[in-house]
């Protein structure tokens, strides 16, 4: 199976292909969209200044997906007033 399945909530899925990104150097590490999903989950500072941080460098496609993922998982969070506003 090539589906990763977000553990919080099972209703969020993605390819492992777009889960998986490469450097500049070539080495794989998490999607950044898929990262910013996983600290949604607690609202502590390091992880709004995280977002804060990596939000402006997200692609437009990369922050729909957070953007519909946030709102199935943490429909209440307030990163959604800083996403495009689109459906689950």
């Amino acid at each position: 199976m090539n589906t990763w399945v977000f553990r919080r909530d099972p209703r969020v899925t993605r390819s492992l292909d777009e889960v998986r990104v490469n450097t500049r150097s070539g080495i794989p590490v998490v999607a950044p969209e898929v990262q910013l999903l996983y600290i949604a989950a607690s609202t502590e500072l390091k992880n709004e200044h995280d977002f804060k941080v990596a939000r402006p460098a997200l692609t437009v496609a990369a922050a729909e997906w957070l953007s519909r993922s946030v709102a199935l998982a943490f429909p209440e969070h307030p990163w959604r007033l800083a996403l495009p506003n689109t459906t689950a």
